[in-house]
Order: C-alpha cells, then structure tokens, then sequence
C-alpha cells in the first residue's frame, strides 16, 4: 500500500507578513499540484493530510469557494484522508471543525475526515487530533499506547 502524509497547507487569501508572494493562494494551491503529481507518478492508493488545512478554523466564503473550485477542477480520482488540526477547529473541540472551513469543505468529497481510525487489510491508521499541552487524558493515552506498540 502507497500511501503520502502531507500537513499544514495554512490555506489563506493574504500572505503572512514574512512572505513575499503577491499571489500566495497561487502558490500554496500549487503545492497541492505538485502532491498530486506526485502521487499520481508513484500511484499512491491515496492521500493522508496532517491538518491546518486553512489558516484560520473560519476562512472567508470567498477563500472556500477559491479553495473548492481549484479542486473541483485539478483533483485527480486519488482519495484524500485529513486529521483535524489546531486551527481547524475551535474551542479546542475536535467536533466544531464540521461548521467552519474544514467541514465545509469535507461535504464537498474531496476530503474525508478520520473521525478514530481509517482501517485496510494489514494496515490501521489511527486518527490522534491536535490535542492542546497537557491534555493527554487517559483514554487518547491508551490509544496512543496501542499506536506504538
């Protein structure tokens, strides 16, 4: 199985101020070429996304439906898997990423969220979100015991 880990695009209209781009948008979405070309040449049975997908958890309609047309018109039929990170959501809850961009952008299908574990013959991935310092609570510890083991 072929799989290619990617994280933290931090998909924004604006450069951030250390950045010279003027087209920044242009040049993060050409990243997401470049992994699908390349994923494409080593014919990867799909995608796993680190999250930080957008740089903000609610990114303008307008950068969403920038961000949902590039892919409607460049995504090759490679899946897409994605953990959520910390800008993804809000309030520290994993679960409010389902109304800001993340989740918007997951019900197009492009996306598709491991809510605990993606799940292949010989093979499990499990999905250990962005958790704030110190928030190692028992049971995300036994998971990730059982990660490691």
């Amino acid at each position: 199985m072929r799989i290619i880990y990617y994280t933290d695009f931090h998909l924004r209209s604006l450069p951030p101020a250390n950045r010279v781009e003027k087209n920044f948008l242009e040049v993060q979405l050409d990243k997401q070429k470049q992994v699908w070309n390349y994923a494409s040449k080593l014919d990867v049975d799909f995608l796993l996304f680190g999250g930080d997908f957008f740089d903000v958890a609610n990114p303008s309609n307008q950068l969403i439906n920038q961000v949902i047309g590039f892919w409607k018109d460049n995504s090759p039929n490679i899946p897409t898997f994605s953990l959520v990170g910390n800008h993804d959501e809000t309030g520290k809850r994993m679960d409010s990423y389902e109304k800001n961009g993340l989740g918007i952008f997951e019900k197009t299908g492009y996306f598709h969220i491991i809510k605990d574990k993606l799940s292949f013959p010989e093979v499990e991935i499990f999905a250990f979100h962005y958790l704030p310092e110190n928030d190692l609570n028992d049971m995300n510890y036994n998971r990730l015991n059982l990660m490691v083991k």
